[in-house]
């Protein structure tokens, strides 16, 4: 069964080391890892890093991109979240058609601004991810 590395094995590859840049430690731990039978750990974590970073940042940028549309169509017409979320639905079916048919408007524009947001969380997430990778260089 694959060990983890101990401190002081950490401590002694830092200390063959010095003077190297990190990622000459990095690939140092990697390449003890791997002596332990353990598969390569860097690219499972940055994998999982990054993506985690993409959901979180898209799931973000929808929420900030939905509520920004409620605010700009659904909001200024009196009518609540959940009217513009579910269409004019909850107001039944004795509820004025007029008033749906903004709740469906309304609702266009969250949509949308849900989509936007989305895609600009993936852009900033996409940013910071270039940015470390320019720094670890």
């Amino acid at each position: 069964m694959a060990q983890k590395l101990s401190n002081a094995e950490l401590l002694s590859i830092w200390r063959d080391r010095s003077g190297a840049d990190w990622d000459e430690y990095h690939e140092a731990v990697r390449l003890a890892l791997l002596k332990r039978g353990v598969s390569d750990p860097s690219l499972d974590e940055a994998k999982s890093t990054v993506d985690s970073r993409f959901v979180g940042f898209a799931g973000l940028g929808c929420g900030a991109g939905g509520f920004v549309g409620y605010l700009i169509e659904g909001a200024p017409m009196g009518l609540t979240f959940w009217v513009v979320l579910t269409r004019g639905d909850s107001l039944g079916f004795m509820g004025d058609p007029a008033i749906k048919e903004l709740a469906k408007q309304a609702f266009n524009f969250v949509l949308a601004g849900a989509v936007v947001g989305a895609l600009g969380g993936l852009a900033v997430a996409a940013l910071v991810s270039s940015g470390e990778a320019r720094r670890r260089q």
